[in-house]
């Protein structure tokens, strides 16, 4: 089963997706905060991890770059799925290590192929 970590500081968002990807027979461990992000990974050992940009104590950009100059954490896969999507944002998320950028509200339809996509070509590797 694969794990994911979800990074989000809005609750019925969280709680939502955390249910939802549960139903497709994913382990998924929430947090509100990128602090809050790096603390669960030392127990949490995700295959994924799907953060927000803004939030408070420690938003997306830090949490990208902290994990990218981690030698424990920068091999995790990072998608961001944000309001706050600009080519800016887009750019800056990708210079961070980010492996995929999505403006949200998207539909559920569209993460779950993301996430399909994603973990049937890492099985081919």
């Amino acid at each position: 089963m694969k794990k994911i970590l979800l990074v989000d500081d809005t609750p019925d968002l969280l709680e939502n997706l955390t249910e939802l990807l549960r139903m497709e027979d994913y382990e998924v461990a929430g947090v509100v905060n990128g602090a809050d992000a790096l603390h669960q990974l030392t127990s949490f050992k995700a295959d994924m991890i799907i953060t927000d940009l803004r939030m408070p104590v420690m938003d997306g950009f830090m949490l990208l770059e902290k994990l990218k100059v981690s030698s424990v954490f920068s091999s995790i896969p990072v998608a961001v799925f944000s309001a706050n999507v600009t080519l800016e944002t887009q750019t800056k998320c990708f210079e961070l290590g980010a492996i995929y950028v999505v403006k949200k509200p998207c539909s559920v339809e569209h993460i779950l192929q993301f996430l399909s996509t994603f973990f049937s070509a890492s099985k081919q590797d």
